[in-house]
């Protein structure tokens, strides 16, 4: 739905899970390794031996209002879904690379999420408490269609993530009053 910059607000559809040209965004991946916790090092370690030859793509088109630095900025990959050696009817799984600097507008879908903060600090808001930080070793969940939001700060952010149940092949839904910023308090 367009907006009157010319940007457009995200509407339910099919997700594409085709591989994006996401190298820009990647390669700033080692700064990851100076904010993982001691009990997430070595899954980060790891990941960034292999980062390249990880499917990296990009989940929204370069003109939706999904917030700062959302399209450029951010990388996910799909180690469980479309595509990959494991692909469960209830579940979608992979990382999340997020530099700094990003703010993803408030969106909701019908999965439920988690998101296990590897490495880096986010400032996550959800409609019912609003803002609060999480680091390293810090697992966030968020019940299907609750409105919610995130924000990177100085340092870049890796996430392992999982979506569990329905319409897990739809593009999130952001919320239209918004146009692509994040509520105020971040």
């Amino acid at each position: 739905m367009p907006t009157d910059t010319g940007a457009s607000v995200p509407q339910p559809g099919a997700m594409s899970f085709a591989q994006s040209d996401c190298s820009d965004v990647v390669r700033h991946m080692d700064r990851v390794a100076k904010t993982a916790c001691p009990a997430t090092k070595p899954l980060v370690d790891q990941l960034l031996s292999a980062r390249d030859a990880v499917a990296w793509f990009q989940v929204y088109k370069p003109d939706d209002l999904v917030g700062k630095g959302k399209i450029d900025r951010t990388a996910v990959s799909l180690l469980a879904g479309p595509g990959a050696a494991f692909d469960p009817e209830h579940g979608r799984m992979g990382f999340y690379f997020l530099r700094d600097g990003v703010e993803y507008a408030p969106h909701a879908h019908a999965p439920r999420e988690i998101y296990a903060i590897l490495s880096g600090t986010a400032r996550y808001w959800n409609e019912v408490s609003g803002w609060s930080a999480y680091g390293a070793g810090d697992v966030i969940y968020t019940l299907e269609h609750r409105w919610h939001a995130m924000t990177t700060c100085n340092e870049p952010v890796l996430i392992l993530w999982a979506w569990i149940g329905e319409d897990l092949n739809l593009v999130p839904i952001l919320r239209e009053e918004d146009q692509g910023s994040i509520p105020d308090g971040a």
